[in-house]
């Protein structure tokens, strides 16, 4: 703030408390102080000012914007306060307005780099980069030390892709000032950009040291660390962000986020109540929570959820894709249809929408979409394990290795190919037995839980039929555990194997049993397989069973699932 006064303004005693009193950051006490001083000065100029700066400090730019109009009214002449008025007039989105006084400010003082850096931000904010960089050039060249200018056209560079002066930019300022930490905050956001997380991560955490309560810091590395799969640590940095900010809603939506991956339903469930306890129009805290909610079997709650971000986003494919699942669930399939069919309609392509729709309409198609069994296993893969070994029960793959032991009488089975592999429950019931063992999944995620392990000597993320048809095949047996619940025609799967193999083998697999003929895309989304379906198969690829036996695969809702065990040799 200019210190100087009109001649018939108050005294320079009383601006220079104000002053002082603003300084110390109390622009209350400079406010309740102006009265008195600008009923006896109405046309104070210098008095406006503060008491503009002052309602700036506290909030109130309305009252802000008005005292620095009477600021220009009185002083026309004065550069601060059409600088300060383009300034507030910035904070209220009033662009056009802001530029105009800015540039007013520099037509009366062109050497006035703080509103060269006020118009800057003004372009900046409505994405004129190239202008706000002339700006802050501008503002830079006049004062070659100022650090915030020099941030901002940092930032700006980030934006259109122009790394290099970005960082130039940000190294440029730590060369003049070590402690600043928005520098270092923004070096971790281009390295996090590129894909560099450690060094993204080294910044953000630099940024930290010099400024312990940096909420964005802390809320960034906890980005960087997800990124990374460190699940813990990221967690850990978006519980200090809300420490600092606890109103803070998308730090509370990723914590909910990392819960959910960690299988701690009941307390994502309470995380994704507070997201919306502070943002009541967080659509994608409502969905998630639908989401808890329904694999918490506390199904009405989660129509609640879906149906209140329904209301917000209706056009959001998400939330029919949702809510038919979770009708679909509760077996109330007329709903479940209804809103696959708006799914459809949003998303004309969405390869979900057109399987379950088949399922529920009795279309039985060849097989289940790719993209579908991708995003299917990819959401799940974190909870795998837990839902269906801890509480679906679900026990095949030690039941069929102990089949195959049991018929063949020998602890070295070979080469063995784990088509579908997932997170690994038959590599670990089978390592011991094979002198290699390679494994295949469609789910990078499922693949990422089965690395974890460090059991198979090979995983590669493909498609099944894509990989049969080009990769060379010398596998003494195949194993294939729940993967062809998601094919139906598995005429194409027996033929790769027998014609490419490189020597004779053996096909293991699971299928969902089923009376009828041959194989049915049943209302669950999954196929079964009758045996008989499965002996034409062998005849005509000219395969031999070996075994065949029926075993409960897994419970769903009240019922078990009974499945067919398949040893079949080529």
């Amino acid at each position: 703030m200019d210190k100087s006064q009109d001649a018939k303004g108050p005294s320079k005693e009383s601006i220079r408390h104000l002053v002082s009193l603003f300084n110390q950051g109390k622009p209350l006490k400079v406010l309740e102080l102006s009265q008195n001083l600008i009923s006896q000065h109405p046309k104070s100029f210098i008095l406006w000012n503060i008491i503009g700066a002052a309602n700036n400090a506290l909030g109130k730019t309305n009252k802000a914007v008005k005292a620095f109009e009477k600021v220009t009214k009185f002083n026309p002449t004065y550069p601060d306060g059409f600088n300060n008025l383009g300034s507030t007039l910035r904070e209220q989105g009033k662009f056009k307005a802001a530029e105009k006084a800015c540039s007013r400010a520099i037509i009366l003082n062109p050497n006035y780099a703080t509103a060269y850096y006020n118009l800057g931000n003004t372009f900046k904010d409505q994405n004129k980069l190239k202008q706000a960089i002339e700006a802050f050039k501008k503002a830079i060249s006049i004062n070659p030390d100022y650090i915030d200018a020099l941030n901002n056209l940092g930032i700006v560079f980030q934006n259109q892709g122009e790394i290099k002066d970005a960082l130039e930019c940000f190294t440029t300022i730590l060369k003049k000032n070590p402690n600043f930490a928005s520098a270092y905050f923004n070096i971790g956001n281009v390295f996090k950009e590129q894909g560099d997380l450690s060094k993204a991560i080294e910044n953000f955490k630099q940024a930290l040291a010099l400024n312990p309560k940096y909420v964005e810091a802390y809320y960034n590395l906890g980005n960087a660390f997800k990124e990374k799969g460190d699940l813990k640590a990221s967690l850990k940095a978006f519980r200090q962000a809300v420490s600092l900010k606890p109103l803070f809603a998308e730090a509370h939506y990723n914590i909910g986020n990392i819960l959910v991956s960690q299988n701690e339903l009941e307390t994502a469930e309470e995380v994704y109540k507070k997201v919306i306890a502070v943002e009541p129009s967080h659509v994608k805290a409502y969905i998630n929570l639908g989401y808890v909610l329904k694999n918490l079997s506390k199904f009405d709650e989660a129509l609640a959820a879906y149906k209140k971000a329904r209301a917000i986003d209706p056009q959001n494919a998400i939330i029919y894709n949702n809510l038919g699942n979770a009708f679909r669930e509760q077996g109330k399939l007329k709903e479940a249809l209804e809103n696959y069919k708006k799914l459809i309609y949003y998303e004309p392509d969405n390869p979900t929408a057109k399987h379950m729709i088949a399922s529920l309409t009795g279309d039985n198609t060849n097989t289940a979409p790719k993209e579908y069994v991708e995003r299917l296993f990819d959401d799940f893969a974190s909870r795998f394990e837990k839902s269906l070994v801890n509480e679906l029960g679900y026990e095949v793959p030690k039941t069929v290795v102990n089949i195959v032991l049991n018929q063949f009488g020998k602890n070295e089975l070979g080469t063995v190919l784990d088509l579908g592999c997932g997170t690994g429950l038959l590599g670990e019931e089978i390592r011991k037995y094979c002198k290699k063992l390679e494994g295949i999944d469609l789910s990078a995620s499922m693949l990422q839980e089965a690395e974890k392990k460090n059991i198979y000597d090979k995983i590669d993320q493909v498609d099944i039929m894509e990989y049969l048809a080009l990769e060379t095949l010398d596998f003494d047996y195949y194993f294939s555990l729940d993967v062809f619940l998601y094919i139906g025609n598995l005429s194409e799967i027996f033929r790769l194997i027998k014609s490419r193999n490189q020597k004779k083998g053996k096909l293991i697999f699971s299928t969902e049993h089923t009376e009828k003929d041959g194989f049915c895309l049943e209302k669950t989304g999954r196929y079964s397989h009758s045996k008989k379906y499965i002996e034409n198969l062998c005849r005509e690829h000219n395969f031999s069973i070996l075994h065949f036996s029926t075993t409960n695969l897994r419970k769903e809702n009240d019922n078990i699932i009974i499945g067919g065990i398949y040893i079949i040799e080529f």
